[in-house]
């Protein structure tokens, strides 16, 4: 859906600005839109006007969580929940690019508000939907979260901070002549945040905190503090989360959740990522990496000012038309991003790895344009330890290498160099490409080398994917295009990332999680699948793991029965994986259903989901019932009734307009 009044000059402006005239959008939804401050942000149809609200109505079912992205770097963009009474219910009104809040607690009619703070102007998605499994945590700055109103933390000033006259109001806040630490925030401060005419007067107590929340802000945006942050009131936590775990649905299609139940890695398996480098001060990789090299001889490619160097750092590939890919940084997250760090309050971990606790080795080999054979043979080499135009080798070499690149054309060097590799013990993993061609693609198509093909969130093959006889596994690298799920967040893969849009060289890349799809996040699906198994057995080798492979132990079997020219061996299950090389595989059968959620939105009379057994001994579907009218359950299948269904919806059956919701109830010998 569109905002109805944007800054752009050509559409039909309708208000939105208010309860009352509330723009009304579905559930699930993916909402782009642009509010701004009076006479500020880019010339156009709202700009002098402004538009600092943004409000939307919606229907939900409880559950559904809302994600705002703001689209311009260091603007400050807010988001408000309200319900049919226009009361509000909640709020995420911190500092980040990101505002969150769910899950949404019942059924019900809803309007979210999306407005600005101080000054700002910016471009925005709101995405409203279901998640999967847990609770996306809602975003720690709010006056629904606990801290102790009245109070600031202020960091040491910055040299900014040495300034006689603040623009953005510092000396109101207080935090001018305090010292670092606990400040006290004025009693004749006044909120700066603004409320549309129709909402409820906020209690007491609500609006003490959002005095306080509107000072911490304000002095922030100054600049002259290193820090400005809430006293917040702290509570042991038993089961932290990642926030944007539950979105994670290609984590479930391989069975991680069960296969971490034995075994989350161990620091002593690196894996090897050779890529675009990574962003080595993303919070995603604190705690997570190992030195690496970065191995771009031609400076022009490497766009960091020199050739070879020690430092692997990411300085961004221009590679997205105006802004850069950061495509090592998404691959090293999918293998192993610090995970069970959800806290938001101690730093809100994001997105979780697969195999939590290996280690990643950085290593560059592409830059502008991409990168050369024999920059990236360089790197192979290192990463195993052998000898390389570095003239170093690394402490510890890497037990997995992933390739998450490649190209045509036979290199006899490349393949002597994966001999000596699976000689030396280490496993490499290649993505097969993303022509849609049953041309090969090297590396992924050399001996030795575990070509891994990309599927959809229904298990599907990608139809980007390349295929044929050289594909040895398929693994999730997901779909853009699509919201099967209806969690509001595109089918791709979710991982680290980073933003350099502003096109200022001189600024860092700014750290942010993103969704992309291909072959490329498909490959360290399965590389992290094999630190895991490298976690409980470290004598695994590479020929051991390409029979496990190729005997179909540690895959599902989804095309024609045996090797295919899609799947190859097959969907790589993780948690049959871990068994196997943890004590051969004994393990109950295990029921799974892919994807767990279904969202027919408007127009979907019928959509597919898949049985499954994630375990590793055998059981059998018994039944199938539907708890609504309208949701019809299907047939079980013959045999063991594994396999794909159709479940469907006969719309007349409805109870009349608006959302709902069926369970389908699935029994089984498991």
């Amino acid at each position: 859906a569109i905002d109805s009044d944007t800054n752009d000059v050509f559409s039909t402006q309708l208000d939105n600005d208010s309860l009352a005239t509330a723009q009304l959008v579905p559930n699930p939804a993916t909402v782009g839109g642009y509010v701004t401050a009076p006479g500020v942000g880019t010339a156009g149809a709202v700009s002098a006007s402004g538009d600092e609200f943004d409000v939307f109505r919606f229907s939900a079912l409880g559950g559904e969580t809302i994600i705002l992205s703001i689209g311009d770097p260091g603007q400050d963009l807010d988001l408000r929940l309200f319900d049919a009474a226009g009361n509000e219910i909640a709020n995420s009104l911190g500092i980040t690019s990101t505002e969150v809040i769910g899950p949404i607690p019942t059924a019900g009619d809803y309007s979210v508000q999306v407005e600005t703070f101080l000054n700002a102007a910016s471009t925005y998605v709101l995405n409203i939907g279901r998640t999967q499994t847990l609770g996306v945590a809602p975003s720690s700055w709010s006056t629904f979260a606990e801290f102790v109103p009245g109070e600031m933390v202020l960091g040491e000033r910055t040299a900014v901070g040495t300034a006689t006259a603040d623009p953005a109001g510092l000396k109101r806040t207080g935090a001018d002549a305090a010292p670092a630490g606990l400040a006290a925030i004025p009693g004749d401060y006044r909120s700066r945040f603004r409320h549309s005419a129709d909402v409820r007067p906020l209690a007491a107590d609500h609006a003490a905190r959002e005095r306080t929340l509107s000072a911490i802000k304000e002095a922030h945006a100054s600049g002259t503090r290193r820090y400005v942050e809430p006293n917040w009131i702290r509570r042991p936590f038993l089961t932290p989360n990642d926030q944007f775990f539950p979105n994670q649905w290609h984590y479930a299609s391989i069975k991680l959740p069960q296969a971490w139940d034995i075994t989350v890695g161990d620091p002593s398996v690196i894996v090897a990522v050779i890529d675009t480098g990574v962003l080595l001060d993303h919070p995603e990789f604190t705690g997570q990496l190992v030195p690496g090299f970065d191995f771009i001889a031609d400076p022009a490619t490497a766009a960091d000012g020199d050739g070879i160097d020690a430092d692997p750092d990411d300085p961004g590939d221009g590679g997205l038309g105006g802004s850069s890919s950061f495509h090592g940084t998404h691959v090293a997250g999918t293998v192993a991003a610090r995970t069970d760090n959800g806290d938001p309050v101690d730093g809100g971990g994001g997105v979780a790895g697969t195999a939590w606790l290996a280690r990643i080795m950085p290593l560059r080999a592409l830059g502008v344009g991409g990168g050369s054979s024999f920059d990236v043979r360089e790197a192979m080499k290192f990463a195993g330890g052998l000898p390389n135009v570095s003239g170093t080798t690394p402490a510890e070499p890497a037990d997995i290498i992933n390739l998450s690149l490649g190209g045509g054309g036979f290199s006899q060097a490349d393949q002597d160099v994966v001999d000596q590799l699976r000689a030396a013990g280490v496993i490499v993993i290649a993505a097969a490409g993303n022509e849609a061609t049953s041309t090969p693609s090297f590396p992924a198509a050399y001996d030795g080398v575990v070509s891994v093909a990309a599927t959809t969130i229904t298990d599907a093959p990608a139809n980007y994917s390349n295929f044929g006889s050289t594909i040895d596994v398929a693994a999730p690298g997901g779909d853009t295009a699509t919201d099967v799920n209806g969690d509001g967040i595109a089918d791709g893969v979710i991982s680290a990332i980073g933003d350099d849009s502003d096109g200022n060289s001189a600024t860092p890349p700014i750290p942010r999680l993103g969704v992309l799809a291909g072959t490329s996040m498909a490959a360290p699906h399965v590389a992290g699948v094999a630190a895991l198994m490298r976690a409980v057995d470290p004598d695994l080798t590479p020929a051991e793991f390409d029979l496990l492979l190729s005997s179909g132990a540690i895959t599902e079997d989804l095309g024609p029965a045996g090797r295919d020219d899609r799947y190859g061996h097959g969907l790589i299950n993780a948690q049959k994986a871990v068994v196997l090389a943890r004590d051969g595989g004994t393990e109950a059968g295990i029921l799974v259903a892919t994807p767990s959620t279904l969202n027919f939105g408007a127009f979907s009379d019928a959509l597919d989901f898949r049985l499954a057994n994630a375990g590793n001994q055998a059981l059998s579907v018994t039944g199938i019932s539907s708890d609504v009218p309208w949701l019809t359950a299907p047939t079980a299948l013959p045999g063991d009734g594994l396999g794909i269904y159709t479940a469907r919806v006969d719309r007349a059956l409805l109870p009349g307009d608006g959302i709902f919701q069926g369970e389908l109830t699935i029994t089984s010998t498991a």
